[in-house]
């Protein structure tokens, strides 16, 4: 059974965690990110795992640019 959670922006109990190409507000793009997003008002929540692969995607990113 899926257990759901209130979402801090809207209240809405439509809180799912997803997997999905994931743009940032900045652009910033990270393909395949498992975080979860309210159904109702679309906005998206990173717990620590999500954070830590942000971090990683956007450090080989800026690898890449320099290189």
């Amino acid at each position: 059974m899926t257990e759901t959670h209130a979402c801090p922006e809207c209240g809405a109990k439509r809180m799912k965690r997803v997997t999905e190409d994931c743009p940032l507000e900045d652009g910033f793009i990270v393909k395949r990110l498992t975080h979860y997003k309210c159904a109702s008002c679309k906005a998206r929540f990173f717990d620590d795992d999500a954070m830590r692969r942000i971090g990683a995607e956007r450090r080989g990113s800026a690898a890449l640019r320099k290189s």
